[in-house]
């Protein structure tokens, strides 16, 4: 589910039928061995049957410091289509994905930050490294936080079915704080990913935030993925991330999502960004990035 999708049901067009691709940024509900659920519109949760399952969203234009993959988007919903007919979500068998430990279903719902900051930064303003959310941004988390409140109550009390991933980008981690409120989350239920940066946002030239000043401003997480000194999972060589380095980055996240470290959750909401959720669809869905 996307977060900035979290706006009030009315003030959203009516959302085409499940499975339906549309020209809107796609979203999907994962399940390792058949599909468990999608989200879309206001941010609503969907029981769905087998086979690949499209939900909608209305989002906002990312902010200008995102950088798009080349026919990243078209080559998904080309997938997608080809693959309207599969009975489940499983990597195929040489898929590296296949090397992952994790055999039970896993529900795995994707959410988009909320608004930038950037969005509303002064004409002739840079754009901040790792911005915070507007006003409407907040809203917007405000009103996913109350959803997934209620969606997810029973996962979230259900020994430890649930947990909730971050990207390490301040964008996300104040999108999805309101549902780690509302659902009285603990640590034990909450990490913050040092590996689900967006594309280009690290290299050798930003190392990105560090996990103590991170901490600092979002006690509710533990670290996870984070690099030896403390720092986003950046392993290339470049002053900033090639997109050969981003999907070598986003495999091992994926690989990550079906390691033990995993394995008691059966739904797992990861609050990232729209390059990296297309590429894990893609990873999910084909196999392939």
């Amino acid at each position: 589910a996307v977060a900035s999708a979290a706006t009030v049901a009315e003030a959203a067009p009516s959302p085409p039928p499940l499975g339906t691709v549309t020209s809107r940024r796609p979203l999907v509900a994962l399940g390792f061995g058949g599909i468990a659920g999608s989200m879309g519109g206001a941010a609503s949760v969907a029981a769905s049957g087998a086979g690949p399952v499209l939900g909608w969203t209305d989002t906002t234009e990312e902010a200008e410091e995102r950088e798009e993959l080349p026919c990243e988007q078209a080559r998904f919903e080309a997938t997608v289509r080809s693959r309207s007919d599969a009975s489940v979500l499983s990597p195929r068998p040489d898929s590296p994905l296949a090397l992952g430990s994790r055999h039970a279903p896993l529900r795995l719902l994707l959410v988009r930050h909320a608004q930038s900051a950037n969005k509303c930064r002064e004409p002739g303003k840079a754009a901040e490294a790792d911005p915070g959310l507007t006003v409407f941004g907040f809203a917007q988390a405000e009103a996913l936080g109350e959803r997934l409140g209620v969606d997810l109550c029973a996962v979230a009390h259900g020994r430890g079915e649930l947990l909730i991933v971050s990207s390490p980008m301040r964008r996300c981690l104040l999108t999805i704080c309101p549902a780690v409120r509302q659902l009285a989350l603990s640590s034990d239920s909450c990490l913050c990913h040092g590996g689900c940066y967006e594309f280009g946002c690290a290299g050798l030239g930003h190392p990105g935030t560090p996990w103590d000043r991170i901490s600092q401003e979002f006690p509710e997480f533990r670290p996870t993925g984070f690099g030896l000194q403390g720092t986003w999972d950046y392993r290339g060589a470049s002053v900033k991330e090639s997109e050969t380095e981003f999907r070598t980055r986003v495999l091992r996240v994926a690989q990550w999502l079906r390691s033990d470290e995993v394995q008691s959750a059966s739904t797992v909401v990861l609050c990232v960004h729209q390059t990296l959720a297309d590429l894990l669809c893609q990873l999910f869905i084909d196999g392939t990035d």
